[in-house]
């Protein structure tokens, strides 16, 4: 009989112990006092608000590179994320991120320069309509 009443008084003593070291943090997430080698379940690295911060420091990093001092507001955002111990600097999304703005922008100038030889061409053939010479054909004429 003795153990059937200090066998869920135990467990119940143990849960409530348990539940004395989690808290629940800004985001209304919970998370314990009680470290289990497990690290914090957002990225203390990566994309905010257009910048990429690698992790470390007080600078994050804009698409094109330039380096900027972060303001309040980010150093909220990451400081939250960051864990307590155990981080180090993370370029690898910044990185391939680089690269593909640097594609996209690629793409966009070559889709603009065949838009302009469009335009050139069509000027061109629309000149030919009106009659008018072509411009090539006049610098011959005049350095002859």
């Amino acid at each position: 009989m003795k153990s059937m009443i200090l066998r869920p008084t135990l467990i119940a003593l143990a849960a409530l112990g348990l539940a004395g070291c989690s808290t629940y943090d800004s985001r209304g997430y919970g998370s314990s006092r009680v470290s289990v080698g497990v690290g914090s379940s957002y990225p203390y690295y990566g994309w905010y608000d257009g910048y990429y911060y690698p992790g470390t420091g007080y600078y994050i990093y804009d698409r094109r590179g330039a380096r900027l001092r972060w303001n309040d507001r980010h150093r909220r955002y990451w400081e939250s994320r960051r864990p307590r111990s155990g981080y180090r600097e993370n370029w690898s999304g910044y990185r391939r991120e680089w690269r593909q703005d640097r594609r996209d922008d690629a793409r966009e100038w070559r889709r603009d320069r065949r838009e302009d030889r469009r335009d050139w061409q069509r000027d061109r053939r629309d000149n030919r309509r009106d009659g008018r010479p072509d411009r090539r054909q006049e610098r011959r004429e005049r350095s002859r």
